[in-house]
């Protein structure tokens, strides 16, 4: 390999889709960010900076954003205009749509009433009035929006629809790609701004052991390895760790148990809360998940505004919230439903079941099953809220704890997995949009974090690192919120083994 070429490998195989505004994981998130532009985009320091558009204008009332975009052509040599991503917004917000992160353009006045088919498609205030000028409107000042804006899923698409992308605007574009193989990116020789792009190519391989793909990574045939393209084999973490090879960077992610609030039992709060007080996260982050940290409060350290420390483990509590629930719902240990954990295939995953198992054996007396499945499987189940108990880490797309509190807002939405909603919480929400008073939407956005932890729709039980391995002479961008920016890569010149 050239070295200008990083190689690293897929566990999971080939990306769901190019489609920025389908795929909504981490990793698909990484990839989207080397093939698309968005209008900001983070330097290696972290800053945003404009991107896709040069200049960014912003109107006193902060709710009008006006963004001139930039010079540069698509991959195929055809300029890119503010009606791509006009179209691609506007793609995302139709009925239709089956982009599953819509909600995330709610900020944009009328957003949220075109998607639920209340006003039509060109009531929405995104509007193009030349091919350089891109103005939209916002319902109220967003203080996260220009954050958000570097985000993948605002990309441009060249053809707004759901078919896949053959035209990129990226750092880089598609090479060959042997589905279940090997996949590969070439940098983009039209892009905007190639000449801070050092990496030729990016190489994929698609290994789904990560046990071989660790051997790979020792033997020099990847040179990166680990989360959130390739899981480290969980066994041989603690070696990792205590050579020093292994390398993590706390991102603003947050390991959560989801609960169905629409299913007995777990409608009743008083079990929901029993059910987290129980777990025993100091044990788990030193002898379970090492390196990792324990989740005290809804939201991951990064964006937390409460000091909380109730979900220190305490029996005690739990015990009694547990007794006060089956009170309420008229049951006994003997007549309490079996309640089915559900986990995906993922590393360290079924360890983690069995350990709340246990636990909630020994302290609640309580037996529960546990069911594992495949990624795309479990997913699909929390998003149909067909499900009981289900485990995810979540990533903010954006450093703001508004990210966190808004997937709780609506229980139709397809991101808030627990079915959840309360009157007083969203209230609180609805407060935090309308001022532009930092100190008073900060208080808001506490009370409304406070309220998730009094209803516990979701146990939060740690904050994840990311841990990952690679080669000494690389240097890394690796973002606030777990993206890759491979835009930024540098390879030092020598042997990449080293």
């Amino acid at each position: 390999m050239s070295e200008t070429t990083l190689t690293l490998n897929l566990q999971e195989g080939n990306p769901p889709t190019l489609n920025p505004y389908v795929g909504v994981d981490l990793r698909s998130r990484c990839l989207y960010l080397a093939l698309y532009e968005p209008l900001m985009r983070r330097n290696p320091a972290g800053t945003l900076e404009p991107a896709a558009a040069d200049i960014v204008e912003i109107d006193s009332t902060e709710t009008i954003y006006t963004f001139h975009i930039r010079p540069q052509t698509w991959s195929n040599g055809e300029p890119l205009t503010s009606s791509h991503f006009a179209n691609a917004w506007k793609y995302a917000l139709s009925p239709t749509s089956t982009a599953p992160r819509a909600d995330l353009f709610y900020a944009i006045k009328n957003a949220e009433k075109v998607k639920k088919g209340e006003l039509p498609l060109e009531a929405v205030k995104i509007s193009t009035p030349d091919k350089n000028t891109l103005i939209v409107e916002l319902e109220h000042p967003t203080p996260y929006f220009l954050d958000l804006m570097a985000s993948s899923f605002c990309a441009p698409l060249y053809v707004a629809s759901e078919k896949e992308p053959t035209c990129f605007n990226g750092p880089f574009i598609l090479g060959p790609w042997v589905h279940d193989r090997e996949l590969i990116f070439k940098r983009n020789p039209l892009y905007w701004d190639v000449k801070s792009v050092q990496l030729q190519e990016i190489h994929f391989t698609m290994v789904k052991d990560p046990t071989t793909a660790l051997s790979m990574y020792e033997k020099g045939e990847l040179d990166l390895v680990g989360d959130p393209f390739s899981s480290l084999p969980f066994d041989a973490i603690p070696t990792l760790m205590k050579s020093g090879e292994l390398k993590t960077k706390l991102i603003s992610r947050i390991f959560y148990v989801f609960l169905n609030t629409s299913v007995p039992p777990l409608q009743n709060k008083s079990i929901r809360k029993a059910l987290s007080l129980s777990l025993n996260r100091q044990e788990l982050t030193t002898h379970l998940f090492f390196g990792e940290s324990p989740a005290l409060t809804p939201l991951p350290k990064t964006l937390s505004s409460l000091t909380n420390s109730q979900l220190e483990k305490n029996p005690e509590n739990s015990v009694a919230l547990f007794e006060q629930g089956l009170k309420e719902l008229n049951l006994t240990r003997k007549t309490f439903p079996k309640i089915v954990f559900s986990y995906a295939n993922l590393s360290g995953q079924k360890k983690f079941a069995e350990f709340v198992q246990d636990q909630w054996k020994k302290i609640l007396g309580i037996d529960i099953e546990i069911a594992c499945s495949e990624w795309n499987v479990h997913i699909a189940n929390l998003r149909k809220k067909n499900y009981q108990m289900g485990t995810l880490h979540l990533t903010t797309l954006y450093q703001d704890p508004a990210f966190y509190l808004n997937l709780f807002r609506d229980k139709k939405t397809i991101s808030n997995y627990p079915g959840w909603e309360n009157k007083d919480y969203c209230t609180l929400l609805d407060k935090s949009e309308k001022t532009t008073d930092k100190h008073l939407r900060a208080q808001l956005l506490k009370q409304a974090e406070q309220t998730l932890f009094d209803e516990m729709p979701a146990i939060p039980v740690f904050t994840q690192n990311l841990q990952y391995l690679v080669r000494k002479n690389i240097d890394l961008v690796i973002l606030d919120v777990g993206i890759y920016d491979f835009k930024w890569t540098r390879i030092e010149s020598g042997n990449k083994g080293e």
